[in-house]
């Protein structure tokens, strides 16, 4: 990571005095790496790892919780963390970047915090000066990538990428959610009825959905394909419903690794893959094109009504 930019600068006493109140304290989990702890009312409460633009927890107003982050997850410079929101930037999987891109793994600066009655924000942003070398060299071009954080009744993360140079920009993005559930078994995902999906477990060929409820009983990584604004997930075990809304986002991802696939991610324990599913919005199938100057800007909002 490149030493003279914000990992100095943006110290924890900086970012306490600078941007920490009532709602929003910055810890140390690392002598190198920071996390920010949000909270709305008493039980709803929010942890951002700077690393990353990285969400590893959210409780909402009932105290209940609704990500999975791994027991195994590793907290080290420029490795991912397994679980929580992953930002992914500017490569969805595999490609010339290392997987999934470089946001999820580089150090990200703190722009703004605000608390009012609806909602406890938190302002972060990458540029390419924050980057690790070889990223640079993978990716050279000029972006400034923010994130913004709202803990309310709901939680809503925004990603807007803009494009301050005169060449085109190409990239493609998402958020790869983890949510919890008690019975990965009993799980239904609503709204893909019809919809083609690439399935990557059989060399990348394309299938239509014919089931109203997709459930999880295997080994699943498929990219459906011009998804609608909302997306359904309940776990039957509990009774416990989320509801995921999007903006810009015409693609999702449904992953579980299964047992099969479990055994060879060292950071995830042994039978976690019951506990969780990835419902991941984003643009993967078509790249976004932005010319010299202009923004895009996308939106997930999850809400548990159960």
């Amino acid at each position: 990571m490149n030493k003279n930019n914000n990992s100095i600068l943006q110290d924890i006493d900086y970012l306490n005095q600078s941007f920490g109140n009532a709602n929003v304290k910055f810890l140390q989990v690392t002598p190198e790496l920071y996390k920010a702890e949000l909270r709305f009312s008493k039980n709803a409460r929010a942890e951002i790892h700077l690393q990353g633009a990285h969400l590893t927890r959210w409780t909402d107003t009932l105290g209940r919780e609704n990500i999975f982050n791994s027991s195994s997850a590793v907290y080290q410079e420029g490795v991912p963390i397994r679980g929580g929101n992953p930002i992914i930037f500017p490569q969805f999987g595999a490609g010339d970047i290392s997987q999934h891109g470089f946001a999820r793994n580089s150090r990200w600066r703190v722009m703004k915090t605000q608390v009012n009655s609806r909602v406890t924000t938190l302002g972060l942003e990458l540029r390419p000066e924050d980057l690790a070398p070889h990223y640079c060299q993978q990716w050279p071009h000029d972006f400034v990538l923010s994130v913004t954080i709202s803990l309310g009744e709901t939680l809503v993360t925004q990603m807007q990428v803009r494009n301050p140079s005169r060449d085109s920009l190409v990239f493609t993005q998402g958020f790869h959610t983890y949510l919890a559930v008690d019975d990965i078994h009993s799980v239904e995902i609503s709204d893909f009825l019809g919809l083609e999906y690439m399935d990557n477990l059989r060399d990348h060929a394309i299938f239509q959905e014919t089931r109203e409820k997709v459930e999880i009983s295997e080994f699943i990584d498929r990219r459906y394909q011009g998804i609608a604004d909302e997306i359904k997930i309940l776990d039957k075990s509990t009774g416990r419903l989320f509801l995921m809304h999007t903006k810009k986002c015409r693609d999702a991802f449904v992953w579980n690794p299964w047992e099969e696939a479990e055994k060879k991610l060292a950071d995830l324990t042994p039978q976690s893959y019951q506990k969780f599913i990835c419902v991941e919005p984003g643009n993967m199938k078509t790249p976004i094109v932005l010319r010299g100057g202009q923004v895009f800007v996308s939106e997930q909002e999850i809400k548990r009504v159960d």
